[in-house]
């Protein structure tokens, strides 16, 4: 396993953790900041939509058909 796969493991499974939680979402926001950071992830654009397959459910969140 390269090196910058452990920090960035360790981040997303204490991203799940606070996630689970219900930590302060700040702390949560600053956390997948720094995920975005380092894989390069860029900001959304305007016009860009989200892909269906790639988010998960919300719990309490209804889903709208």
């Amino acid at each position: 396993m390269p090196r910058t796969d452990v920090p960035l493991t360790l981040m997303r499974m204490a991203l799940a953790l606070l996630d689970r939680h219900g930590r302060d979402p700040a702390i949560a926001c600053h956390l997948q900041a720094a995920i975005d950071t380092a894989t390069g992830a860029r900001p959304m654009q305007r016009g860009e939509q989200i892909d269906d397959e790639s988010v998960g459910p919300c719990p309490n969140v209804p889903i709208y058909q």
